[in-house]
Formats: C-alpha cells, structure tokens, sequence
C-alpha cells in the first residue's frame, strides 16, 4: 500500500504518536467510504507501523442548518455499507449518531487520551475545521487532518484565483502531476492489525454506538436516536428521502439509466 501524499496531510498540533497508546483513532467525517479514502489509507499504515488495533469511527451531527431526517436517513445508509464492509476487516467499526450538538466533539475528545493517534477527515465546510482545532488544541496526541476529497488536492493551489478562467489554466497545468497519486481500492484488503473486540467500555457508556436497527432504516429509532431533545435543534422537518444512501446503486438511478442507455 503505497504512502499518502504529504500535499494531502495537515498536521494539526505539536504532539507526537503515543506508541502506549491503545489503538490508532480514525475519525470519517466527510470522506464516508472505506474503499479509495486516503484518510483511512493513512490511518491503516499508522497502525502498522506502530502494530497496534484500529478503531474506525464514524460520526453524524446534528444542529447544522440544513440537518433534516431525509439528510439523516442518506448519511445512515452509508453508515449501514460502513458496517457491512468493515465487518470482516481487523478495524473496528464505532457508528455514532449525535442526540444533541457537540457530543461528537467530547467523544473524540474522550477517546484521545487512550490513542496512539488522531486521524480525520479534512474538510473546508459544515463545521469540520472547526471540531477539527478544537480536538487537537487539547489532545495529547498527534492530530492529522487528511484531504481525500477530489483528484486535486485542496493544497496544491497557493494562491485565490479570481476568475474560473485562470483557475482552469491552473488546472491543466498542475492537475496531471496528482493524477497518478492514487488512493488504495481497499486499504484494509489483506492487512494483519491486532482486533480490537469493543471499544473502551467507560467511553461506550456514555456515547453508545448507533443501534443495528437505526442503520437499518427503522424510522421509530430515527427521531430519538438522530435529533435528540428539543427536536428543533436537529430536524428542519423534512421527511427522509424515497432512495437509499450509501455505496451501492440505486434502482433506476443514474448508474443504471446509463446502463439502460448504452445498451
């Protein structure tokens, strides 16, 4: 598995890895997948070279200004393919779904102290940044931000570029040197970590995981589960979407409609 580019990387604090620490922490926030994510990539070699377990966690807020159950149910989907694909992989997969705001925040926070290392999604907007320096001002571990956001990296540019025209000449120019920096198809495939069987009990109790039944799409465990009390701080009272989130294509989407054209 070949290395992340350091373009992509951004280191967040002055600490350093913890090699007592109990697991490397990868914290999916914006890049959801576990196939082609070069902040999961960078999480699998860091608990490599330290040989120690993986704890994947996947978080979904509340709060924002457009947060609705139709958002929800898309994201919890994707948590569900989450859980299925990480399931026979050395990972541990930890879903958590927000009741109130900022209870993601603590539990990153929580958790640090027992890790060897903090690796997160790199995002510009929806709060990221954000949770993103407020994690690592108090962690004591080494925080890194990872870009796995399109084919440029959000870094390789130096400068605003004040019309689309001279972006897109910047483009052409400095596009194909990234080209062949390509994520892993699956950075878990084949790889030997140590099994983590939970996580640690204290920090379960207080920010349980999500419950099967919630991935699974029962729309009972949705408004308690994802909007917490009151519910106006969660849900902009949108009804959930007709089509599923996730990976997998979506009957009579585009996928398949191009699928029906070609043919």
């Amino acid at each position: 598995m070949s290395n992340v580019p350091d373009v992509r990387i951004r280191r967040l604090n002055t600490a350093g890895t913890n090699p007592r620490g109990g697991f490397v922490l990868y914290w999916m926030r914006a890049a959801r997948r576990s196939r082609w994510n070069f902040g999961l990539q960078r999480a699998v070699r860091l608990a490599q070279d330290l040989g120690r377990p993986m704890i994947v966690l996947e978080t979904l807020e509340c709060g924002g200004r457009w947060s609705s159950a139709r958002f929800h149910r898309f994201v919890l989907d994707g948590m569900a393919d989450s859980a299925r694909q990480l399931e026979a992989t050395p990972a541990l997969y930890y879903p958590y779904v927000e009741q109130s705001p900022a209870e993601t925040e603590a539990l990153v926070k929580a958790l640090a102290p027992k890790a060897c290392a903090i690796i997160a999604d790199d995002f510009p907007t929806h709060g990221v940044p954000a949770a993103l320096t407020a994690v690592a001002r108090e962690a004591s571990v080494l925080v890194e931000a990872v870009d796995s956001n399109e084919l440029l990296p959000m870094r390789a540019a130096d400068r605003v570029f004040p019309t689309a025209y001279v972006f897109r000449r910047f483009l052409q120019a400095e596009l194909p040197t990234h080209l062949d920096d390509r994520p892993s198809p699956n950075p878990l495939a084949r790889v030997r970590l140590p099994l983590l069987r939970r996580s640690p009990q204290r920090v379960q109790r207080r920010w349980p995981q999500a419950s099967r039944k919630l991935l699974e799409g029962h729309e009972a465990e949705l408004p308690a589960a994802s909007y917490g009390q009151p519910r106006r701080a969660c849900c902009h009272a949108r009804r959930p979407h007709g089509g599923p989130g996730g990976t997998r294509p979506v009957p009579g989407g585009a996928a398949e409609s191009s699928r029906g054209r070609a043919q």
